[in-house]
């Protein structure tokens, strides 16, 4: 304002010719713009050092805010950290008194386990003791029974009808018979007490002598048994009543278990460094769930006898125990011929180790 006045007196009083006034007009003019233009310089100065220091305040306060985001970060996770730390801790105090309590679970059961294992252990004993006193303590008044039975069945003046009942008790003895024997094999075999002899076996007299005592039950069925052997089959080194025994059983199954009309096959050749004795019938065979219990003793495959013949379960794991017994094996196979039926294999060895 004070400019423009100073400018404007200027101006007027060099248009009134006033020279010296217009000079002095001129003269403020010029010092007050000087000062204005230095104060306005200064001025700006001040508000540049206030921009700058006000920047570096800001900067300041985006370094503090920053440093406080890293420290509540870093608070955080160390929050965090604090409270695994203690978890962790809690955790595995908690997993200590777990593993102490399950060890303390597991060495009570241990103990138990133990207990009930002498206990079977004792009470298999005993069992396997009270059979061997029953079967043979029934073995000889049975044997009585028979030889009484063909005494009477001999005798010319008794009539058919008690000949009839007493070949009824005669039959019913031998079944007794079998069963005692069957449990005093197994509980022989179980215990490891089958002592072998062996001696070299000729198979054709020994295979010819069992088609005979089995062809009585053959014709009762309609069954045919054939024997089938490789020429010149050599001798087996075996204990002859065990071998005889083991194919009995076996070939008596096969009977027991094909239809009438059926028939059974056993064929003999040697492989290799054994001779493989195969008993094959065309009954329905056995399944493939039921053949891993094949040779349990008093495992039932769930096929029924054909001629409501008894079945204890014995026959096959006897043969199996005994075989082992001589250092050969009994498996069974699938019928390759025939879409029913069963197939038993007896290998043993041609010389003995």
């Amino acid at each position: 304002h004070l400019l423009n006045q100073f400018e404007g007196a200027s101006k007027a009083h060099a248009a009134m010719g006033q020279w010296e006034s217009a000079f002095r007009a001129e003269k403020l003019y010029a010092e007050l713009q000087k000062e204005i233009l230095g104060d306005s310089a200064r001025r700006r100065m001040e508000l540049l050092e206030i921009k700058n220091e006000t920047r570096r305040r800001d900067f300041e306060i985006a370094e503090l805010r920053l440093l406080h985001e890293r420290a509540e970060t870093e608070l955080r996770r160390t929050q965090w950290e604090q409270r695994i730390i203690v978890g962790s801790a809690v955790g595995l105090g908690v997993f200590v008194l777990g593993l102490g309590w399950a060890f303390r679970v597991q060495r009570l059961a241990k103990l138990r386990l133990e207990h009930a294992h002498g206990r079977l252990q004792k009470l298999g004993e005993e069992k396997d003791h009270f059979l061997r006193v029953v079967a043979h303590d029934l073995r000889s008044p049975l044997g009585n029974i028979r030889w009484l039975t063909g005494l009477i069945r001999e005798k010319p003046d008794e009539t058919e009808t008690v000949k009839t009942t007493v070949g009824m008790i005669d039959e019913v003895a031998a079944r007794l018979v079998t069963t005692t024997t069957n449990l005093l094999d197994i509980n022989r075999i179980e215990a490891g007490a089958i002592n072998p002899v062996i001696a070299p076996v000729s198979l054709p007299p020994l295979m010819d002598r069992l088609a005979q005592n089995f062809g009585p039950r053959t014709a009762e069925k309609q069954q045919v048994l054939k024997v089938e052997l490789e020429p010149n089959l050599d001798p087996v080194p075996a204990d002859i009543n065990l071998l005889e025994q083991i194919m009995e059983n076996l070939i008596s199954n096969a009977l027991k278990y094909t239809p009438g009309g059926g028939g059974v096959t056993v064929h003999g050749r040697r492989e290799g460094r054994s001779v493989c004795l195969f008993v094959e019938d065309t009954g329905p065979g056995v399944g493939p769930a039921q053949r891993e219990h094949l040779f349990t003793p008093f495992a039932r495959v769930g096929n029924s006898p054909t001629g409501g013949e008894d079945s204890h379960g014995l026959g096959l794991a006897i043969a199996r125990g005994l075989a082992e017994s001589m250092g050969g094996t009994l498996v069974y196979l699938d019928n390759p011929d025939h879409a029913h039926g069963a197939r038993f294999r007896l290998t043993l060895p041609v010389a003995q180790a």
